[in-house]
């Protein structure tokens, strides 16, 4: 193949790449303006009649006030979520050395992790972790979400025992987060870490579905991978990895 052409070819490759970005760029306004704005009338308004109508209302419409509120502002988290996740390699911060220790300490002071921990009386167990080289929000993101399932997925009345610890390979990190929770059924782990997928039932335990989707992207991004080691009624177990190899990555 001629020389002009596979550079014809690079440069018709480059402009789609353009292309593309342009158009990720429309489709994230669109998420975080255009179709966040009236989510967010729609919460305001309804929260404004059910503040100052309240006795206007019985009973039953007052839960249905109730339902367009928790509704709305259940769409506008899907939305926030979906946003993150279009952006994690489009807005990747730079790779650097990252003390898993001291990262796992502080996921845990977060306002609503620390919250859960006390509220449940959680006793989180943390081996001497490794420093790796990583994207360090991107990696608190992730001991965040798989920390909130172990801490959420608890039988109720029980106490959430969490065991957190780092092995190594010839080319990765890996790291196990164990947890005494309720389990996950063979049929849901299969399809908990795709986007909007849930193991449980929104009534018992809300959330958007989207958090291990979210996590498992980080990963493949540190040359990565997350999978449910465990699953029985007593015990769940969070794997994943992170490649030893990220010296050179942007």
């Amino acid at each position: 193949m001629a020389k002009p052409q596979i550079h014809d070819q690079l440069a018709e490759k480059q402009r789609q790449l353009e292309q593309l970005e342009a158009e990720y760029k429309d489709f994230a306004y669109a998420v975080s303006h255009d179709l966040s704005a009236p989510l967010r009338a729609i919460e305001g308004f309804s929260s404004f009649i059910a503040e100052d109508h309240a006795q206007d209302f019985d009973d039953r419409s007052q839960r249905h006030l109730e339902h367009i509120i928790n509704g709305s502002q259940k769409a506008k988290d899907i939305l926030t979520a979906l946003l993150d996740f279009s952006r994690i390699n489009t807005r990747a911060e730079a790779f650097t050395k990252v003390d898993c220790n001291t990262l796992i300490a502080e996921v845990q002071t977060q306002e609503q992790l620390s919250e859960w921990i006390d509220l449940s009386g959680a006793q989180v167990q943390v081996e001497d972790l490794p420093t790796i080289i990583a994207a360090r929000q991107q990696m608190a993101k992730v001991f965040a979400e798989v920390l909130q399932n172990a801490l959420v997925y608890h039988a109720e009345g029980g106490k959430p025992h969490i065991h957190i610890k780092a092995d190594e390979t010839d080319d990765d990190w890996v790291f196990s987060v164990t947890d005494n929770g309720i389990g996950i059924s063979e049929r849901a782990a299969e399809r908990i870490f795709n986007v909007l997928n849930r193991a449980v039932k929104e009534r018992d335990y809300p959330g958007a579905g989207m958090g291990l989707a979210i996590s498992r992207k980080i990963l493949h991004r540190h040359k990565g991978e997350i999978w449910l080691k465990a699953r029985n009624p007593s015990e769940t177990v969070f794997c994943f990895s992170v490649s030893k190899d990220l010296n050179n990555e942007p």
